[in-house]
């Protein structure tokens, strides 16, 4: 069984005694909310979270008939999941655009 983001967030905030009501957000988190983090502001907590990779991938098959050989081309949706460190910024690390 898999441990989701919250689910890892709730953890990292538990073990490092920090309320559950802080906010923690990526850089990217933030920017979508419409804040940016502070100029010189350095991330406050580093952790490593589940990153969604969706990827074309692209099968090429021979098919082989007995008069010709055609080369078909097959695209498959291949959703992955890693492991990637994540800088977290604090509300006081940020302000609004």
């Amino acid at each position: 069984m898999s441990i989701t983001n919250h689910e890892i967030m709730a953890r990292f905030k538990q073990e490092n005694n920090i309320p559950l009501n802080v906010e923690l957000y990526s850089f990217a988190a933030w920017n979508k909310m419409g804040y940016k983090v502070k100029k010189g502001e350095h991330a406050k907590y580093k952790i490593n979270m589940w990153k969604h990779v969706n990827k074309n991938i692209d099968n090429k098959k021979d098919n082989i008939n007995d008069s010709d050989c055609e080369k078909s081309q097959q695209t498959n949706n291949s959703n992955n999941f890693f492991m990637t460190k994540v800088n977290l910024f604090t509300r006081s690390q940020v302000e609004k655009i």
